[in-house]
C-alpha cells in the first residue's frame, strides 16, 4: 500500500500485515537496514515528528520496549524478521496525488534503524492491521474498514478503505467476514 509520512508528506510503500500490530518504517540514520523501493524516512525533514516518551501508553503496550531517554522497541516476526528502533508520533496521509488526500496526526509508529527480514524488501516498512492497540485500525478508532490484499510477490498494491470509504466499493465486489473477539479457551473432554 502507498502512504505518506510527515509534514510535508513523504510517500513510501508499505506492506499491510494482518498478523501484527506495529506500524513502522526505516528511519535515518539507519544503522543496519535492507534495500527498499522508497527512500528512508528522515524525521529531521518533518515538522510534525515527535519521539514518544517512556510514559506514553503505546510504549507500555509494545512488546520488548525499554527506556533510554525515549521509548525504544525490538519487534520480531515469525519468519525471523525484526525491527529495532524508537516509537514516535507522526502525521500519516493517504491518497497523496489523488486529489483526495486525508491526513491523520499523532499516529504512533516505529522508527526503525536496525531492520532485517526476507520479505521486507517489498516495502519500506509495515502497517500492522491486527487487533492490538498499536495497529492502524486501533489508533484510528475506526470501526468500519475494508482491505483487498493482493498476493505478496505480485507487484500490485493492496488497498485499504476506512470509514465511509469502505461503503463506496462497487456492488458485488465485497465479501464480509465478521471479526470476533478472542474468547477464553475451553477444555473439552472427548471419549
Amino acid at each position: 500500500m502507498d502512504i505518506a509520512i510527515g509534514t510535508p508528506p513523504n510517500p513510501y510503500s508499505a506492506i499491510m500485515d494482518t498478523g501484527s500490530d506495529l506500524i513502522w518504517t526505516q528511519c535515518s540514520p539507519c544503522i543496519w537496514c535492507y534495500n527498499k523501493p522508497t527512500p528512508t524516512f528522515n524525521p529531521a525533514d518533518s515538522s510534525s515528528f515527535s519521539r514518544l516518551s517512556c510514559s506514553n501508553e503505546l510504549c507500555q503496550v509494545v512488546p520488548n520496549s525499554f527506556c533510554l531517554f525515549d521509548c525504544f522497541y525490538s519487534y520480531s516476526y515469525a519468519d525471523g524478521g525484526f525491527t529495532d528502533g524508537y516509537l514516535a508520533n507522526e502525521t500519516f496521509t493517504s491518497g497523496v496525488g489523488s486529489g483526495n488526500a486525508t491526513s491523520v496526526p499523532n499516529i504512533g509508529f516505529g522508527c526503525g534503524f536496525i531492520d532485517q527480514g526476507n520479505g521486507f524488501s517489498q516495502g519500506a516498512g509495515l502497517v500492522g492491521l491486527g487487533h492490538g492497540p498499536l495497529s492502524l485500525i486501533s489508533q484510528l478508532n475506526e470501526p468500519k474498514f475494508s482491505y483487498c490484499l493482493n498476493p505478496f510477490f505480485s507487484g500490485q498494491n493492496s488497498t485499504l478503505s476506512l470509514g465511509s470509504l469502505a461503503n463506496n466499493l462497487p456492488n458485488g465486489t465485497v465479501i464480509t467476514t465478521p471479526l470476533i473477539k478472542k474468547r477464553r479457551p475451553r477444555n473439552i473432554l472427548l471419549h
